[in-house]
């Protein structure tokens, strides 16, 4: 179970996260790059949000092997 709730934990926080890039982007985007700092975090924040997902797709594949490993054990 402790599986299941790390990997909604972070589906959550990848939730929370996603928004945060676009925004700078389109702020970026809109505006002068006013320094090195601002691209800086908006790269930060979509490297936080691939290694979230990443993290997320590790966890479910271990729990879809768990839920496999059970199910052929009922067999």
């Amino acid at each position: 179970m402790a599986l299941v709730n790390a990997w909604w934990a972070l589906l959550v926080a990848a939730t929370l996260v996603k928004p945060v890039p676009w925004r700078l982007a389109s702020q970026l985007a809109t505006e002068q790059l006013e320094t090195e700092r601002d691209a800086l975090a908006n790269a930060d924040m979509s490297t936080l949000l691939t290694a979230l997902y990443l993290a997320a797709g590790i966890l479910i594949v271990l729990i879809i092997r768990r839920i496999t490993a059970w199910q052929n054990q009922a067999a």
